[in-house]
C-alpha cells in the first residue's frame, strides 16, 4: 500500500548558504517552509534545508501515552491524567542531523524546533498564511548554556548518609512484570533503559508561554515535546548495541509563586543558591502523592545557578546541578537552566541526567560510594562531549566512552536497578454494576493511596461532572487536592432522587433514555 510522504522545502530569502551543521548563523534569517506531496512508504517527512542538508524525519514522542499533569496552587492542587493524543501537531526527529521539530497545520504550515543542534526554527507569532498556506518562519542560532561548572560530587555526603535503599526494591514487589532488558547481574547484559522523567516547571518559566491566542498550557506542552524529543535525539548517539537510552516523560508539574517554596534566590542577581537542589529534593519527598514512580525529576528554571565569591560577588556560571548517582533515590531531583522558548538548555538536561545516572565529568574520578564505577579520568576534561565540564563551543556534542561505561556500571548498582525493571502502573478498571459507574468507588480506585478521597461533583465552570469531568478530592494541610480526568462512559452526570437521568458517553452528558433507545448506542455498548 502506498503512502503519501510530505516534503518540507525551506525557501530561503537571502543569498548564499543557509547554515553549516557545525557552523554559525549570526543574524536572524527568514524562511517559508513549504509542504510538498510525493509517494513513499511509512508517510515520513523530509525537511529540505538546502541541497546538501536534507532531514529525513520520523514521528516520535518523548511523552508517555498517558501522563500526569499536576498544577500546584495556593489553595487547590489539580491532578489530571492527560493523553498525548490530545496534543496538536506531531513531533518528528532526525537522529543523524540532530533535529527535532513540531509540525502543525492548524492555520497554515507551522514548524517549531531544533535543526542541527544549533538552529531554532519557529513560525512568527502573528504570521498570516499566504494563499498557498505557507507561513513565515525565523531561523536563529541557539545560544547554548555553558555546563554546570559546579563540582559534580557536591551532594556526595547527602546521598551516602541520607539515602534510602533502592527506592523501588521493596515497592510493589509482586507487580514487577519484567525487566526492560535482559536483567541485572555482575556482568552488564542490559542494553536498553528508559528513564521515567517528571518535569517541574517554575512559575517564571511557565509565564513566558502565556499568550492571547490560545492557552499557555498548550504552548508550554508544544515546547516541552520538542525539548525532550531532542534530549532523546542526543541520547541516540550512544552505541545502541551497547546502551540504548531514552527518556519518557511520565508527568509535568506546574508551580505557582506561592508553591515554589524550595527556590532560594540571590537578592542581588537572577541566580539560585546551590542549596536550592537540597530544598528541591526535600520538596519532592514531602509531595509524595505527586512524585511517584519516577526515576528522575527535572526542574526547569530561567535562573542560573550561582555561587557566592569571597569578594561578595556572585558567580553565575552554573547552568545545572544534580547529585552524582542519585537516580531512583530521594535525591533524584536536578536543576536545569533553560531560557523559555529558546532551547538553550537542551544539552544541560542530558548533562544533569547523566550525573544522576552515575556519570562524573570527563576527566574526573567517580565518587567513592559508586564502587564499581570506572569514573571519567581516562577521558579529556575539555572537548566536545556532553559530560565535559568545559566544552569548546561545538554545537553537536557527543558522548565519551567514559560516560557510556559509567552509566552501564550504574545499572549494576542496587540504586540503579529501577532503570531496568518495570513496575506495574495501576490500571483503572471501571465498575459496571448495573451499567453505571459508581463514582465514589471509581475515585477510590483512581486515587487508591488516599483513604479519605471523595467524589467531587463541581469545582468551577470548566470542571463539572455535568461537563463529564470526573473529579476526586481530598484535603491535606488545609489545602484541597483534586485529581480530574474525562469521565468514563456510563458515568452519571445528572441525577434526580437517586436516579440517573443523564450519563457521560464519549465526553457528552447525554439522556440515559435516549441512549438506551438508540440502536447506535446499543451497538457501541456491545463494543
Amino acid at each position: 500500500m502506498h503512502c503519501i510522504i510530505c516534503v518540507l522545502c525551506l525557501l530561503v530569502w537571502w543569498p548564499g548558504s543557509l547554515f553549516e551543521v557545525e557552523g554559525r548563523l549570526t543574524t536572524t534569517q527568514y524562511v517559508l517552509p513549504r509542504l510538498l506531496e510525493e509517494r513513499s512508504s511509512e508517510g515520513r517527512l523530509t525537511l529540505v534545508v538546502r541541497d546538501d542538508i536534507v532531514l529525513d524525519l520520523e514521528k516520535t514522542s518523548a511523552f508517555a501515552d498517558n501522563f500526569d499533569f499536576v498544577q500546584l496552587g495556593e489553595h487547590t492542587n489539580l491532578f489530571e491524567e492527560m493523553s498525548s493524543s490530545r496534543f496538536r501537531g506531531d513531533v518528528y526527529k532526525d537522529d543523524r542531523f540532530h533535529a527535532a521539530v513540531l509540525v502543525s497545520q492548524e492555520d497554515g504550515l507551522r514548524i517549531k524546533g531544533i535543526l542541527g543542534g544549533s538552529l531554532r526554527i519557529q513560525h512568527l507569532e502573528n504570521a498570516v498564511p499566504n494563499q498557498d498556506g505557507s507561513v513565515l518562519h525565523s531561523l536563529n542560532e541557539i545560544e547554548h548554556n555553558t555546563f554546570d561548572g559546579i563540582e559534580s560530587q557536591l551532594l556526595d555526603n547527602n546521598i551516602v548518609t541520607n539515602q534510602q535503599a533502592e527506592r523501588r526494591s521493596n515497592e510493589d514487589a509482586g507487580n514487577i512484570l519484567s525487566a526492560r532488558a535482559a536483567g541485572v547481574s555482575a556482568t552488564v547484559t542490559v542494553k536498553k533503559i528508559t528513564v521515567e522523567t517528571r518535569v517541574v516547571v517554575s512559575s517564571r518559566y511557565a509565564a513566558a508561554f502565556k499568550s492571547s491566542d490560545y492557552s499557555h498550557v498548550n504552548n508550554l506542552f508544544d515546547y516541552l515535546r520538542v525539548l525532550f524529543a531532542f534530549v532523546n535525539v542526543v541520547c541516540a548517539q550512544f552505541k545502541k548495541n551497547v546502551l540504548d537510552l531514552q527518556v519518557k516523560v511520565v508527568g509535568v508539574v506546574l508551580l505557582q509563586e506561592t508553591t515554589e517554596t524550595f527556590m532560594h534566590k540571590f537578592s542581588s542577581v537572577d541566580a539560585l543558591y546551590p542549596d536550592t537542589l537540597d530544598r528541591f529534593n526535600t520538596f519532592i519527598k514531602k509531595k509524595s502523592s505527586v512524585f511517584v514512580k519516577d526515576d528522575i525529576v527535572v526542574y526547569l528554571t530561567p535562573y542560573r545557578i550561582g555561587r557566592q565569591q569571597s569578594d561578595g560577588t556572585v558567580d553565575q556560571a552554573g547552568a545545572g546541578l544534580a547529585g552524582l548517582g542519585a537516580a531512583c533515590t530521594d535525591h533524584r531531583g536536578s536543576l536545569v537552566t533553560d531560557i523559555p522558548k529558546e532551547f538553550t538548555g537542551i544539552y544541560n538536561i542530558v548533562h544533569e541526567m547523566l550525573h544522576l545516572l552515575g556519570s562524573a565529568h570527563d576527566g574526573e574520578k567517580a565518587p567513592y560510594y559508586l564502587k564499581n564505577s570506572p569514573g571519567g579520568t581516562t577521558c579529556a576534561g575539555q572537548g566536545d562531549s556532553v559530560m565535559s565540564p568545559v566544552h569548546t563551543g561545538n554545537k553537536k556534542l557527543t558522548f565519551s566512552i567514559c560516560t557510556q561505561r559509567q552509566v552501564l556500571a550504574y545499572l549494576t548498582n542496587p540504586r540503579g536497578h529501577c532503570l531496568i525493571t518495570q513496575v506495574t502502573r495501576y490500571t483503572q478498571v471501571v465498575s459496571m454494576e448495573k451499567m453505571f459507574v459508581n463514582r465514589q468507588k471509581y475515585c477510590q480506585r483512581m486515587v487508591k493511596d488516599i483513604p479519605d478521597v471523595k467524589f467531587h461533583p463541581y469545582l468551577d465552570e470548566k470542571n463539572d461532572i455535568k461537563k463529564c469531568v470526573l473529579m476526586c478530592s481530598w484535603k491535606r494541610d488545609y489545602k484541597l487536592n483534586v485529581r480530574l480526568r474525562s469521565a468514563p462512559n456510563y458515568t452519571p452526570c445528572l441525577m434526580k432522587n437517586h436516579k440517573v437521568i443523564k450519563m457521560c458517553l464519549w465526553n457528552n452528558c447525554t439522556s440515559v433514555l435516549k441512549q438506551l433507545l438508540s440502536p447506535v448506542a446499543a451497538q457501541q455498548q456491545k463494543l
